[in-house]
């Protein structure tokens, strides 16, 4: 048997009871050693079950694959296609506030290139030559917001997260091989502003504090890439 206290605010603690004040707080102790103390009014109610499921099975215990848990930080370095059609790096930081329920800000950072026009010209000095006008884009985003998971304390972890964030898009010109004569244009320009954002994905971990992670949506990319917990 264990003791299981249900809060107030969706998280469900598991372990044993090491001291209880009646009508004041609760302490209990979790099966990694950790010891949270909960007044009353934090608790929907408390009570023994058995102890059952994959957290308690020997699989687990090998090999200690205890998923999204309450008081958590999860840091996710990624790669993937960005909605430009461009590799994107990106790095989450993520803290569980219940066992449910995280917050946290994603990054993101990726560039791509888009040739405006080209178009030869000829003179008595230098001959036939072709100019190329090219633009070259980054793009910089921050989003902050919270995330809901599924499938708390288990190895296959899926998740939603929403938010809003900051943008910074650069764009740089270049003529190759030079400018022609005669031509003006911007060399750099820059815009930035507020947008909103939506993920879904999931987190398979193969050991305690490790994991596999698969994100997609809008608007930073499609993606894999790794989550550490501590």
């Amino acid at each position: 048997m264990e003791d299981v206290l249900y809060l107030k605010n969706g998280s469900i603690i598991r372990g044993i009871i090491t001291e209880q004040t009646p009508n004041v707080s609760i302490k209990i102790k979790t099966k990694d050693g950790s010891i949270f103390a909960y007044k009353y009014e934090e608790i929907e109610k408390f009570a023994k079950e058995e102890i059952k499921g994959s957290l308690y099975t020997d699989e687990y215990k090998k090999l200690g694959a205890d998923g999204f848990i309450a008081k958590k930080f999860y840091i996710s370095p990624k790669a993937g296609y960005g909605d430009w059609g461009t590799v994107t790096y990106g790095l989450s930081f993520e803290y569980a506030i219940s066992n449910y329920f995280g917050i946290g800000i994603d990054g993101a950072y990726t560039a791509w290139d888009d040739m405006a026009y080209s178009f030869g010209d000829y003179d008595t000095s230098s001959g036939y030559t072709n100019y190329t006008l090219k633009y070259d884009y980054s793009l910089i985003g921050l989003l902050a917001g919270f995330s809901y998971h599924f499938n708390p304390g288990e190895k296959f972890d899926p998740f939603l997260k929403a938010g809003f964030g900051y943008f910074l898009i650069n764009s740089e010109s270049k003529w190759s091989p030079k400018k022609p004569t005669g031509f003006t244009y911007t060399p750099k320009a820059e815009a930035s502003g507020i947008g909103y954002g939506g993920q879904a994905g999931f987190n398979y971990f193969f050991a305690k504090g490790f994991s596999l992670s698969v994100t997609g949506g809008f608007p930073f990319y499609a993606s894999g890439g790794v989550t550490f917990r501590f």
